[in-house]
This record gives C-alpha cells, sequence and structure tokens, in this order.
C-alpha cells in the first residue's frame, strides 16, 4: 500500500499488502487486474474486466485522488482511451478537465514520454483529440491548442482552420516514428505569428520551426530528435519548388539524414489540404532514378586537395568545392 502523496508523483512510502490494497493503488481498474497462475484465474476486485467489455476507462477508488497521487495519470487516461478506443467514465472525465491545470507541474521527461506513447499509436490523432476535450492540450501544448480557429485560405485549405487540417495530416500517418508524427503534429504552429491578412502566412515555416525548437526544449527532447523535427518543418513547403531546383540543390535535399520525415510530412500535409501529390510522386521518382547509386557521392575534390595545391584558406576554397560538387552532382563532371 501507498504513503501519503506529496509531489503529485510518488508516495511518501510503499508497505506490503494483499491484492485487494495492491489493486487500490492502480490508475485505472483495467490495470488493476491480476493473473493467479496457481489457479489460472484473473483475479478481478476493482471491475477492470467490466469496464474492459463496456470499453471504458475510469479510475480505482476517487478519480481525484488518484489524479493527486500522479498528474500524468491524467494524460494516460488520453492515450488509453485512445489507443484501445475506449471512452472515458464521466466522474473521471470530469476530474481530469477539473483538475488539467496541475499537468503543468510534471516534468517534461515525463510527459514527453506519455506523448512519445500517443504518437505511437495509430490514433493519435484521436489521442490529441482527448488531449484538448480533456483540458489538457492548451496546458502542455499551447502552441497547438492555439491553432483551433485559425482561418486559412478555403481554396488551398478546404478542410477548416489549422487545427482540424493538423489532425487531418496526423490521421493519414500509417506506422511511423516519434520524429516524424511530432513534424507533422507541430508544422504549423507559426502560422498564428506569422498571419497576414487574407488568411496568408508567409514565413509561417521559419515561425514554426523557431516555436517547435521550444517545445522540443520544453518536452526535453534530445538534440538530435529536436534538429531533425525543425528542420523538416522549416522546410515543409520546399516541394512547390522541386521541379524548378537544379539537380545538385535537389540531390543535396534528398540527401539530408531526415529527408525520409520531411517526405512523409509533405504527404500528409498534401493529402489533409488540396490532396495534390504531384511534387511527393515528382520526388519518388528522383529517388527512384538514384536507387542504385549514392544520391550524395563521395566529393571529388576536398578542401585538404586545394590547399595542397597552393589555394589560401579563405572564402574561395568553400566557392570552388560547391561548384566543383555542384558539377558533379548535376552530372557534368565525373
Amino acid at each position: 500500500a501507498d504513503g501519503v502523496y506529496l509531489d503529485g508523483r510518488r508516495p511518501e512510502s510503499v508497505t506490503f499488502c494483499d491484492a485487494r490494497g495492491d489493486a487500490m493503488r492502480r490508475d485505472f481498474t483495467i490495470n488493476a487486474m491480476f493473473y493467479d497462475p496457481m489457479e489460472d484465474r484473473v483475479v478481478d476486485l476493482v471491475g477492470g474486466g467490466r469496464d474492459i467489455e463496456a470499453g471504458l476507462i475510469r479510475t480505482v477508488g476517487d478519480p481525484r485522488e488518484r489524479f493527486g497521487e500522479d498528474h500524468l495519470r491524467m494524460l494516460r487516461a488520453a492515450r488509453l482511451a485512445a489507443a484501445l478506443n475506449f471512452s472515458i467514465d464521466r466522474e473521471t472525465e470530469d476530474a481530469i478537465r477539473d483538475l488539467a491545470p496541475n499537468i503543468r507541474s510534471v516534468s517534461g521527461e515525463r510527459v514527453r514520454d506519455e506523448l512519445i506513447r500517443i504518437m505511437d499509436s495509430p490514433n493519435r490523432a484521436e489521442g490529441i483529440r482527448y488531449l484538448d476535450r480533456l483540458n489538457l492540450l492548451g496546458e502542455i501544448l499551447p502552441e497547438v491548442a492555439a491553432l483551433k480557429g485559425e482561418k486559412q485560405s478555403p481554396t488551398l485549405h478546404p478542410e477548416g482552420d489549422v487545427y482540424e487540417h493538423t489532425l487531418l495530416a496526423m490521421e493519414q500517418l500509417g506506422e511511423t516514428d516519434f520524429r516524424t508524427a511530432m513534424s507533422v503534429f507541430l508544422h504549423d504552429i507559426g502560422k498564428p505569428a506569422a498571419r497576414l491578412e487574407r488568411n496568408a502566412f508567409h514565413g509561417h515555416e521559419t515561425c514554426g520551426a523557431e516555436a517547435a525548437r521550444d517545445v522540443c526544449r520544453r518536452l526535453k527532447m534530445s538534440s538530435s530528435e529536436m534538429d531533425c523535427i525543425c528542420w523538416a518543418i522549416t522546410k515543409h513547403l520546399t516541394f512547390k519548388d522541386a521541379r524548378r531546383m537544379k539537380e545538385s540543390t535537389l540531390r543535396r535535399l534528398l540527401g539530408h539524414e531526415c529527408f525520409q520525415v520531411l517526405l512523409e510530412l509533405h504527404r500528409a500535409d498534401s493529402i489533409a489540404s488540396t490532396g495534390d501529390l504531384s511534387n511527393y510522386e515528382f520526388v519518388q521518382a528522383k529517388l527512384e532514378k538514384y536507387a542504385d547509386e549514392p544520391i550524395l557521392p563521395p566529393p571529388l575534390v576536398r578542401g585538404d586537395d586545394l590547399l595542397a595545391l597552393g589555394a589560401e584558406q579563405g572564402p574561395l576554397v568553400g566557392e570552388i568545392l560547391k561548384k566543383v560538387t555542384d558539377a558533379q552532382l548535376e552530372g557534368r563532371l565525373a
């Protein structure tokens, strides 16, 4: 049995107890059942089996007490409901709505880990809808909550405001990694800051990358995850220029270590708006073209080579290397 909870996360003490005492310290009824291998039976002291059959997420005992013990359980309720296609018990839901501000006291790492689990689920968009309905989204990700009601051009975005577009884009994702899911989730969070007249958002990809970096830092993501997510957001409008790019520019883009994240972001973004995948298909064809050779082959000339030939160290060396690499990538030099 648990002692008193003073920090909204862990008890001051834990003591041995019987099965009922153990069950009563759990978060939700569906997580509070036991298997008795000696008698080959399920021990259910809190109605977890009944709630599974009913498709219901319900706390063990008083929901306000359970969420007071560990505030993260509120996020877990949203995750479980979305992942299992369950609904949330009314009393449990009301308690979460009232206690939602308490989630701000939970560390960024713990919020991140729960968000990773939401993003890993095929029902990730429904998970975000649950966070919104439970008043949790605005507490942990106010940048995303601010997208609700942010109008867009009905021609380019007949699906609705930026928030609905974001959820629709997330629904286009199949099994994917956390970086890709978060890139799609955050790709338009710069639109409120970049809004101009007539539903135009020039520069929102730059504003969005800056805002996404703040989110990633707050959630204590790794530098590599943060850099990849922010790069994809910065570049997510690049595909509209793909057909006009020099071959060297396009190959540098295709060869970036996070290009597959960007490619999936563009696909989901396109389907969730106009549905036009012509640029996506053009880039896919380019990838197939280079399937049997390195997209970014080893350089023909390096800086040390130029210095050995007597070139002076400085900007000119970089300019020469770029021109040589451009010619190599465009097939003019081999």
